[in-house]
């Protein structure tokens, strides 16, 4: 177009497909159609990008504008060897950088988002450079590109013979701009360069003059060659720089010749450094557009520095989010542990479990976990039997002491002794349940006598 826009017409961008249980059938599509066409008609146009928008792009691969499309209608089109119905588009490529891409057939595939299925609509238009997309449409190839006046152009110089002596020696025209490449060469001898010196008023010069002047232009030749020559250097070398700088000033430069002069530049720049230095040399003329060049380079070195600190920034946050996170789980496991071992310790009150059985089940918790814990505990509960409380637990702790009523029998031997004990526990179950009055050590002896056993009575010195 006149404004610089490239235009790519008739496009298919979308076919009829399914995706999980949505399916874009036709009828999707010619909702889609009409409703791109009333928002058209009301100035709206989507747009169009480089790269889709995700969270993986977001982060590695920063989405670029590319310009806007417009949806043209819906036709059938063989896809996959079945007739599907297709949805054309004009892409309108505005960014002269996606311009050189699609050119140079880096963005080749093509794939659109659709914000909302319910309401069928194409949102925007993603041009692809590596990711494979979803629908298998013809790649996005341009070969020619026409101007609005109908020439058929591309990126090459249109060079003809000149044999009419024509200073324009090649161009090339992109919209409304042309870039003309001009020769310059001498066609005048060496004796004309000098202008003939006119007698008096007199327009025509006389014989002598003429003789004069050839004299003086054959002593000069050399002189003037070589002056010339040097002339004819700074000269051409002087219209071609002052125009390639006009041009780039002037933006109508295209961007593949501009990248043709960086690439000449770098080369003779390479060149240069391979050949021994010497400080005779005379010092490296100004290189036209490396400003400019070196303004992308810190342009792109900027947008790398701000995205390796973001992933820096994400890095620390999510450092930061597993920090917190196992701060509270540990303090979470903590207040179960000793949940759990309280909880523990209460049931097995009054077990025989030792002096440091807290200590014990709190580490066994903090290695196995609550489910073991609580296993072990079920198991204590089970096999250990509870002591007894009270009286009970005072005749329990009796049992292995001797009642002295038992003790007087003890100068007739063991056997006596022990059947004296048991008649007194005897006599401690009788007494409890209120079944005697009788004394212990009275129970004991009647007994005892009943059974052959007296106490022997102690001899007097």
């Amino acid at each position: 177009m006149d404004d610089g826009t490239l235009v790519i017409h008739d496009v298919p961008i979308f076919v009829e497909c399914a995706r999980g249980d949505v399916a874009f059938d036709s009828d999707w599509i010619r909702r889609a159609v009409a409703r791109a066409k009333q928002a058209e008609r009301d100035g709206y146009l989507p747009p169009m990008h480089v790269r889709h928008h995700d969270a993986v792009n977001d982060a590695t691969n920063a989405v670029r504008s590319a310009g806007f499309f417009r949806v043209t209608g819906a036709v059938p089109i063989t896809y996959k060897g079945t007739r599907r119905t297709a949805i054309l588009a004009d892409l309108h490529i505005t960014d002269e950088y996606v311009q050189r891409e699609v050119l140079q057939k880096r963005l080749p595939w093509r794939s659109v988002e659709i914000f909302d299925v319910d309401e069928p609509g194409i949102g925007s238009l993603a041009l692809l450079d590596h990711e494979a997309p979803f629908l298998e449409l013809p790649l996005l190839m341009v070969s020619e590109v026409a101007s609005v006046s109908g020439e058929t152009i591309d990126a090459a110089w249109h060079v003809e013979a000149q044999e009419d002596g024509d200073l324009v020696l090649a161009s090339v025209r992109r919209g409304r701009h042309e870039h003309l490449l001009f020769r310059h060469e001498d066609t005048m001898s060496s004796a004309s360069k000098k202008p003939v010196k006119m007698s008096g008023a007199s327009k025509t010069p006389t014989p002598e003059d003429a003789a004069a002047a050839k004299l003086k232009a054959d002593d000069g030749d050399k002189k003037d060659d070589d002056e010339g020559d040097a002339d004819d250097e700074k000269q051409e070398a002087g219209m071609d720089v002052g125009a390639i700088v006009k041009a780039i000033k002037s933006g109508s430069i295209s961007v593949a010749d501009f990248d043709a002069i960086l690439a000449a530049i770098q080369e003779q720049k390479s060149g240069a450094e391979k050949q021994p230095k010497d400080d005779q040399q005379p010092a490296p003329a100004a290189v036209p557009g490396g400003e400019a060049m070196q303004k992308d380079l810190a342009i792109a070195a900027a947008a790398e520095a701000k995205k390796t600190a973001e992933v820096v920034n994400m890095a620390a946050t999510t450092i930061e989010l597993a920090a917190v996170k196992k701060r509270l789980d540990d303090r979470d496991s903590a207040e179960k542990c000793k949940d759990d071992v309280a909880a523990a310790l209460k049931r097995l009150e009054g077990r025989p479990l030792g002096a440091d059985i807290e200590t014990e089940l709190r580490e066994f918790h903090v290695q196995h976990g609550s489910i073991a814990f609580a296993a072990l505990v079920d198991t204590l509960a089970k096999k250990l039997g509870a002591l007894p409380r009270g009286a009970a637990a005072e005749r329990f702790a009796n049992q292995s002491l001797v009642p002295d009523a038992a003790m007087k029998f003890s100068a007739r031997g063991a056997d006596a002794v022990e059947k004296a004990g048991a008649f007194a526990r005897e006599w401690q179950q009788l007494h409890d349940t209120g079944h005697t009055r009788m004394s212990q050590e009275h129970y004991v002896e009647i007994n005892m006598t009943r059974v052959g056993i007296t106490v022997e009575s102690k001899k007097t010195a």
